[in-house]
């Protein structure tokens, strides 16, 4: 087509088409070019989904305890794609939502947004889960109305079942303390048995057996004669994770007249048993635990009384106190039947969520 100057396009009435193109610096366009840009408009194009490398940015909170027949809520960030993407949810009634007010099992949730979610805790002791899939991707959540704190405190060898719920578990145990001495019929009292050692560790869940073996030791029985040392207590565990050891029985007064040591454990040491004088020694307190029980009274002068018994450690892991010498009447009487028993151990394990 032959080209016109802008004067004969005017002229010619072509001024309206010039007005639909709006003003522009680029040079007018041709007549067959206007009208051709006149034809019926295309629609805006769809926001494409398009898949990265999707991730939580923000994980669930596990719920633990929970109240039985309770409604849980929690929150999820997600990102690392373009566009939108499908979220979907599968475990018992869990549904998710991505305003936190209409609730599915599927929703369609751009990136960079949260994830709600929702679900009914179990009216029994146990865990309920649900699994939130984005991509290939795929988030865990639980509500769990188990029991968080499960302690064990009498002497004996125990099974601890790896939490459904939670992250970590923190183990505390405590040694037994020792058994106390004996005092002698010279008016000299026996040593006080040892205390218990202390160890706390923090467990991830993820590391723990199905399974793991829990020991709690047997306090220290005190001796009967001022000739032997009184028995050791016993020391307790946690799996391979955590171990805290006993106390050391006490002495009796022929001997050295000097309370057992303490126990060991990484987590601090019980502290040892007193040394015996005319009365018994005291025992030993557990390292954040138990005290030590009091030695027994020598036998009153003037009477060659028998010692008092030592009395046994306090729970958890206090070593056991000695009995007292024997009075001086004359002659000495005897010293005190026997030692104080040392204390058990003791194992808490908690779930933290």
């Amino acid at each position: 087509m032959k080209k016109q100057s802008l004067f004969m396009r005017l002229a010619t009435g072509t001024f309206a088409i010039v007005l639909l193109v709006g003003c522009q610096a680029a040079p007018l366009p041709d007549m067959e070019q206007t009208y051709n840009s006149q034809s019926t408009p295309q629609p805006a194009p769809e926001i494409q989904t398009v898949e990265g490398a999707p991730y939580f940015a923000q994980d669930f909170s596990d719920v633990i305890p929970a109240v039985p027949g309770s409604i849980y809520y929690s929150q999820a960030q997600v990102a690392g794609y373009e566009g939108s993407m499908e979220v979907v949810v599968s475990g018992f009634d869990a549904q998710i939502s991505a305003d936190n007010l209409t609730w599915s099992n599927q929703i369609s949730l751009l990136n960079g947004g949260t994830i709600y979610i929702r679900m009914t805790a179990s009216s029994a002791q146990e865990a309920r889960f649900a699994v939130v899939t984005i991509g290939s991707v795929s988030e865990n959540w639980g509500v769990s109305t188990e029991k968080i704190v499960t302690e064990f405190s009498a002497p004996g060898t125990y099974t601890y079942t790896r939490p459904a719920v939670g992250r970590y578990v923190k183990a505390e145990c405590w040694g037994a303390g020792g058994g106390g001495g004996v005092g002698a019929g010279t008016g000299w009292g026996g040593g006080g048995g040892g205390g218990g050692g202390y160890f706390v560790k923090t467990v991830p869940v993820s590391l723990l057996n199905a399974s793991e073996s829990v020991v709690v030791g047997a306090g220290g029985a005190g001796a009967t004669s001022s000739y032997q040392r009184a028995a050791n207590g016993g020391a307790s565990s946690f799996g391979a994770h955590a171990a805290a050891g006993g106390g050391q029985g006490g002495e009796g007064a022929s001997l050295s007249q000097t309370g057992g040591s303490g126990g060991i454990a990484e987590s601090g040491n019980g502290s040892a048993g007193q040394k015996g004088s005319t009365n018994g020694g005291a025992g030993g307190a557990a390292f954040q635990g138990g005290l030590g029980g009091s030695g027994g009274a020598n036998g009153y002068s003037g009477h060659g009384g028998e010692g008092q018994p030592g009395q046994p450690g306090c729970f958890p892991g206090g070593g056991g106190g000695a009995s007292g010498g024997g009075g001086n009447g004359g002659q000495f009487g005897n010293g005190g039947p026997q030692g104080g028993t040392g204390a058990h151990g003791h194992c808490i394990v908690t779930i933290i969520p």
